[in-house]
């Protein structure tokens, strides 16, 4: 089940697995289903040739394949972290299960940034990190955590950078955020709506259609908003004030990638598959099949029979029929 976007999507979780040897059948979800069916379209041979089936029928439908269809050995599901609550309990533990879900990234600004790099280098760090593929990534910064010694400052630069980011169509080659795909402005918009107070917007949440403009709001390291995946262009900001209050920000059952620019170190730190320091971690991403990829915890496990093990997953081993 794809999700985000397509095409990469199918590079990593349906080439790759038939480079190891296996057929696939994919569904994608209902938000990109037209965006893969064209993709297919465009192939044409070239993906014919491949063992992989495009399943055109719903979500319920498809698992119920999955349940009865003894040929299916692994499902790999990459929807939310709810849905994958109410689908474990029906599949069979003869069959594995490879989740790849959400990924609530930190950027840690710290007090000594400035030993490192300029203010404008990291906010620049942050604008790129956050609005890769307009924030449709799941290893985009989805919150940023600054020290209270730098964070006024710190939050006008910030603030300026955002109002820069140039917003268009998808054909615009200028632009660095377009429409997103699907109803995913829907739900963004539900997660906005739930701050309280309008002065928290340092630049205000704008909606037109599917295209969510950049925008910047202050949170508490405990708001619901700053602690979510929102996959867009909204950049969600919270001060902390000293490491043993941000080493408790951290710790969350969604563990994927964290940039830091600082000298922070902690255990719970270190539990974050991708960490990047200095720099953002979208610089260093590269959608290659044959490395491991996806996060720890409710961001990617295993389920191999009655054992789960954390990821990341190489998905040409993990899905292979010789596999145990």
């Amino acid at each position: 089940m794809c999700k985000g976007l397509p095409l990469y999507s199918l590079i990593l979780y349906c080439f790759g697995v038939v480079l190891g040897g296996s057929t696939v059948v994919v569904r994608p979800s209902s938000i990109t289903a037209c965006i893969v069916e064209r993709i297919f379209e465009i192939l044409g041979p070239s993906i014919k040739a491949l063992p992989i089936e495009l399943a055109s029928c719903s979500g319920s439908q498809f698992i119920e394949r999955v349940v009865d269809d003894a040929d299916i050995q692994t499902l790999l599901f990459t929807g939310s972290f709810p849905n994958l609550s109410r689908l474990q309990p029906i599949l069979p533990n003869s069959k594995r299960l490879i989740y790849c879900g959400s990924g609530i990234n930190p950027f840690i600004v710290g007090k000594d940034c400035l030993k490192y790099l300029t203010f404008q280098e990291i906010a620049s760090t942050i604008v790129k990190s956050r609005i890769y593929n307009s924030g449709q990534d799941c290893l985009c910064s989805e919150r940023i955590l600054i020290a209270e010694s730098v964070a006024d400052d710190f939050i006008d630069v910030l603030t300026e950078n955002v109002r820069q980011i140039c917003v268009g169509e998808y054909r615009d080659h200028r632009a660095d955020v377009v429409p997103l795909l699907g109803n995913i402005a829907d739900s963004v918009a539900a997660q906005v709506s739930k701050v309280h107070s309008d002065q928290n917007w340092l630049v205000p949440f704008k909606r037109e259609g599917s295209l969510i403009h950049p925008s910047l709001v202050e949170l508490s390291l405990a708001d619901p908003l700053l602690n979510a995946e929102k996959f867009a262009p909204v950049f969600t900001i919270a001060r902390y004030s000293d490491d043993t209050e941000l080493t408790k920000s951290l710790t969350s059952k969604y563990r994927f990638g964290a940039t830091v620019i600082g000298s922070y170190n902690s255990t719970v730190l270190s539990q974050f598959p991708h960490i990047s320091r200095l720099q953002t971690v979208i610089e260093d991403e590269a959608e290659d099949c044959h490395v491991p990829f996806g996060g720890c915890g409710r961001s990617g496990f295993v389920r191999n029979g009655l054992e789960t093990k954390d990821g990341p997953i190489l998905y040409s081993i993990e899905t292979t029929d010789t596999h145990n």
